[in-house]
């Protein structure tokens, strides 16, 4: 039973029909796709139109422009976003900092107080 199971796995593997689940797309996104293959969508009217076609230096560029302004977004990244980041480090006190020192001493005996008490 459990042969025939794995065997219809690989298949689906093999087959590409898998369950995947895709990320949801935001409106900002759904709104740049649309932009973009309208574009595209006017530049092959064009071509069909006028009848001429480009040259593969020409369409390399072309592809390379379109990639940029669909990645460049995405590779620069927010960096507000690491000012979000919480610190989970803090630099042990100075010797001579007896109130840093006691609170520290005060917060490490409750933890491990409390840690005791929770169920295993």
């Amino acid at each position: 039973m459990s042969e025939t199971k794995t065997e219809t796995n690989k298949e689906d593997t093999a087959n590409n029909n898998t369950n995947t689940e895709q990320k949801p797309v935001d409106d900002k996104q759904i709104k740049l796709n649309n932009k973009l293959k309208d574009k595209l969508r006017k530049y092959i009217k064009k071509l069909d139109e006028t009848g001429t076609s480009i040259t593969k230096e020409e369409s390399i560029k072309l592809e390379v422009d379109t990639f940029k302004q669909l990645y460049k977004p995405k590779l620069a990244g927010n960096e507000q976003s690491y000012k979000n980041i919480p610190k989970f480090y803090f630099k042990l006190p100075r010797p001579d900092d007896t109130l840093a020192q006691k609170l520290r001493e005060e917060t490490r005996a409750q933890f491990l107080q409390k840690k005791s008490k929770w169920p295993m």
